[in-house]
């Protein structure tokens, strides 16, 4: 028996055979079956749209002002308000509470734009010069000297009514203690007392103010060479006082 030769199939025509017959070709309405969510979801926008239409129509200013309304939450940045139902003690504390919290974020923040906003309208003092030559009496240091002092006006306020709030209110107050400790120059004139306090580049002061966490200064008759400072232009405050140490501490 002769045999045939048969011709060979090429893969690609049975894929297209298979698949292009009616069986497995999708129909044109399952592309545009959309679920019932769907179709409910644009029937309340289109009623949306419509409500919204016949509002601005009728009164649009109602309509405008209600888009211009934020959305208030508890993250929102207003102001603080005392709830209806404390008692006028109650309130007051809670007031009181708010403008301490507030005194201590500005005051770690180093935050003193209102306060000097606040000053900027009354006249200024005269400047006064430390030690190295630098102002102390700046606007940033007279605007956290004030908020400080209101700061320890608010917690003595505090502290009268609910003593029970303040635990230790010592420390909380930060109340500022000065004191002048004279130095006997001139019983002792042979003894350089500046220079003994001071020490070399200045550490015997440092390391006498980080053991004691005090901040102490020279001042008086002695305390500097005469027209070192600013020429001898501003005086220095206890520049006409005996030869004395000003220590200065927060409580």
């Amino acid at each position: 028996f002769g045999t045939r030769k048969r011709k060979p199939i090429k893969e690609e025509s049975i894929y297209t055979e298979v698949f292009s017959s009616k069986r497995f070709s999708p129909k044109k309405e399952e592309f545009d079956y959309q679920p019932e969510s769907q179709s409910l979801f644009k029937q309340e926008s289109y009623v949306k749209q419509e409500c919204s239409v016949k509002t601005e129509d009728s009164d649009g200013n109602s309509e405008k002002a209600a888009r211009k309304r934020k959305r208030e939450s508890k993250w929102s940045s207003g102001q603080a308000k005392v709830p209806l139902y404390l008692k006028p003690d109650d309130a007051e504390v809670y007031s009181i509470q708010i403008q301490i919290n507030s005194l201590t974020t500005k005051l770690a923040q180093q935050n003193y734009t209102e306060e000097i906003e606040t000053m900027c309208r009354s006249a200024s003092p005269d400047p006064v010069y430390g030690h190295d030559g630098k102002r102390i009496n700046t606007k940033e240091y007279r605007a956290r000297e004030r908020m400080e002092e209101r700061k320890r006006n608010l917690i003595l306020r505090l502290y009268a009514l609910r003593p029970d709030l303040v635990p230790h209110a010592d420390k909380m107050m930060g109340a500022r203690i000065e004191e002048k400790v004279f130095i006997p120059q001139d019983d002792y004139p042979d003894i350089n007392f500046a220079g003994l306090i001071i020490g070399p580049r200045g550490m015997t002061q440092k390391d006498l103010e980080k053991e004691t966490g005090t901040k102490i200064l020279l001042r008086g008759k002695g305390s500097a060479k005469p027209g070192k400072l600013n020429g001898g232009s501003a005086p220095l405050p206890g520049e006409d006082e005996p030869l004395h140490a000003y220590i200065t501490s927060m409580s």
